[in-house]
């Protein structure tokens, strides 16, 4: 067996993300996306953020609110 290393971290992270991405709900209007106040998608969203790959605008419990990195609004107006 491989010894646990940061290629092995990225894609766990990587796979996360991608979940999360699936069944976070993001509003269509704002972009704003939130945990749906289910634990395992607010601790997903919270490891997500201290990696930088999600922002946290507001959190109580199991409710996370926030923006992931390519819904910014900076990172909105660059697009085509």
């Amino acid at each position: 067996m491989s010894k646990f290393d940061e290629v092995a971290a990225a894609e766990l992270l990587d796979a996360l993300d991608d979940m999360a991405h699936q069944h976070c709900y993001t509003k269509k209007d704002t972009l704003e996306t939130d945990s749906g106040a289910i634990t395992a998608n607010a601790e997903a969203l919270a490891l997500l953020a201290k990696y930088k790959r999600f922002r946290i605008v507001s959190e109580f419990g199991r409710m996370v609110v926030g923006y992931w990195p390519e819904n910014e609004v900076t990172n909105r107006e660059k697009q085509p």
